[in-house]
């Protein structure tokens, strides 16, 4: 909104910027596939009955198809509907297009891959045997880190007093100091080589950019360009504003891996890094021995499903959560989500394993080989909803928008055009307060809805007397009226909200900065705030390339004869 001050709608699972990509039916289901134009001739090989206007040149435009969306979609699902969802995931893979099933959890847990990978790993509880639970989303050198019981309340009290523990707090101490002392942002000095595509990888690494450390990302005219280059603008590699987003304050190198020289010239930038991410470790460790690598495909780099190529939907599809955000009559067909959810936990993990292997490496001088798997990132985080699938003859089901804990909690419509407002009452105070409000005191003394169970019980009969109330007012007043009175609520915010929201401004999160090429651009600033630093939004867009020069002779001391003679080559392309 704060860009082309369009308010963005809802589309289900429908991809904001690509087409086809979404749910489509199968003989036993549905899966998700997402086709760019990247996937574009691909899928037109496969589909061979497909319409003869696609084989146009104009339909390989991003912004074309999605334009014509309904027409694809219609056309493609009576093709999807002759395959099983195996069949038709088999059959997109093997052509290298993201396609995914869309999974019950316990389908997620029951998959071949996930077994392979031993995802869920046996705890064992006192007085209750062993348990499995999710283990960490992410194996180390090949190993998933051992699962220890949760603490029992205080067994740990002791121990706090030993000198172990005294010394250690104080080398903590010492060491926190040590890092704030200059004022300078907290990753300056560490160098990332990075061949991050799309979202999840980019978003990591410019989290750590913008602590502080140097990202030279790589790419390649003739085959290895960010896919997100071309989202929304057409076919300038420079004016995407979601590349942009996502890649800010990083340097940008192009190289030809397919060149005689290449390989090489990587190697050189390897042995002046200190991580690299989304390649090999195993030839890399030959190269540079303390190095860090951290890999993140969809699906995880071992098993027999590591080859599938995925993007944020196709992991919500393949994990359950596709299933599980619905309405629960509204399960099938699943209505499904622009929400690229697993991008963003997976971008954060990775900056957080980056950082955490470099403090390794500083304490043991050893490099680190991690293997995340972005699938599991996202199911880690409803690990507790999966351990009572495994454990209970439950079945998760979508619950909409109740919650086991709160009675009434929901989503109500507001006076306007598609607006709303959330209210969760947590207590029998809450409720008594929320009866008051909305000028309805008998329901307060109401037996029938007196506990939290009755409530509970009878939800269906509230929350209608609650969007009758609340259709009638605006949903900022709402807001007001319910949170002084002590009860929880939120507006459904939009992208004019956002961008008016004085609570965000006042702590400079929106950040208005002039590009030369497409001029003045908003931007979400950094969520954190630091004691010892101050993080300026000084933003730097990657232009394709605009970096060779810099990076060759600062990093690796090249001529500018040198760097020429490789630009001559082709080696620079």
């Amino acid at each position: 909104y704060a860009n082309a001050g369009q308010i963005l709608q809802r589309y289900g699972s429908q991809h904001a910027q690509v087409a086809p990509a979404t749910i489509f039916p199968c003989r036993d289901g549905h899966a998700y596939v997402y086709v760019s134009r990247a996937h574009w001739k691909e899928l037109l090989a496969v589909w061979q009955d497909h319409p003869d206007d696609f084989d146009s040149p104009e339909w390989l435009d991003n912004t074309f198809r999605r334009k014509r969306a309904a027409v694809i979609n219609r056309e493609f699902a009576q093709f999807t509907s002759r395959h099983t969802q195996q069949g038709l995931t088999d059959l997109l893979q093997a052509h290298g297009i993201p396609c995914t099933p869309v999974n019950r959890p316990k389908d997620f847990l029951e998959d071949a891959h996930v077994l392979f990978r031993n995802f869920l790993l046996p705890v064992g509880y006192p007085g209750h045997g062993a348990l499995r639970q999710p283990g960490a989303p992410y194996l180390i050198h090949g190993l998933r880190p051992p699962l220890e019981p949760a603490p029992v309340l205080g067994e740990e009290q002791e121990d706090l007093s030993t000198n172990e523990f005294q010394m250690e707090k104080e080398q903590l101490r010492r060491a926190s100091n040590q890092r704030a002392g200059d004022g300078g942002l907290p990753l300056q000095g560490l160098r990332i080589l990075s061949f991050d595509k799309v979202l999840a990888g980019p978003y990591g690494m410019t989290l750590l950019a913008e602590l502080g450390a140097e990202v030279i990302k790589v790419e390649s005219r003739r085959g290895g360009l960010d896919p997100f280059r071309f989202f929304g603008t057409g076919e300038d590699v420079n004016l995407s504003p979601r590349f942009l987003e996502f890649n800010r304050n990083k340097r940008s190198v192009t190289i030809d891996l397919k060149h005689p020289r290449g390989p090489e010239l990587i190697k050189e930038l390897v042995r002046r890094c200190d991580a690299i991410i989304d390649n090999c470790y195993e030839h890399l460790v030959k190269i540079k021995e303390d190095i860090i690598c951290l890999r993140m495909p969809g699906l995880g780099g071992t098993g027999p499903k590591s080859h599938y190529a995925t993007v944020g939907p196709n992991i919500n599809a393949f994990t359950g959560f596709t299933y599980l955000w619905n309405h629960r009559e509204h399960a099938d067909p699943p209505v499904g989500s622009q929400t690229v959810f697993p991008d963003y936990v997976s971008g954060v993990l990775a900056a957080t394993l980056i950082t955490a292997a470099s403090l390794h490496r500083e304490r043991t001088g050893k490099g680190v080989s991690i293997d995340l798997s972005q699938a599991e990132a996202a199911a880690f985080m409803i690990g507790a909803s999966l351990m009572e699938a495994v454990t209970t003859d439950n079945e998760l089901k979508p619950v909409g928008n109740s919650w086991p804990f709160s009675a009434p909690h929901g989503c109500y419509p507001c006076k306007g055009d598609d607006r709303w407002c959330v209210i969760a009452v947590e207590s029998d105070e809450q409720w008594r307060a929320l009866a008051r409000v909305i000028n309805k005191p008998e329901l307060a003394r109401d037996e029938r809805f007196g506990t939290f169970n009755a409530r509970k019980e009878r939800s269906s009969e509230i929350d209608p007397l609650l969007s009758a109330w609340t259709k009638e007012k605006d949903c900022d007043e709402i807001l007001e009226k319910l949170q002084r009175a002590g009860v929880p609520c939120g507006v459904v915010q939009n992208g004019a909200d956002l961008v008016s929201d004085e609570h965000l401004k006042a702590r400079g999160f929106l950040v208005e900065q002039s590009n030369e090429r497409i001029g003045q651009i908003v931007l979400p600033g950094f969520p954190l705030r630091f004691h010892s630093c101050r993080i300026e939004p000084v933003w730097e867009f990657p232009e394709l390339g605009r970096d060779n020069e810099l990076v060759l002779a600062a990093v690796l001391g090249y001529s500018s004869e040198k760097i020429l003679e490789l630009t001559r080559e082709g080696v620079l392309a």
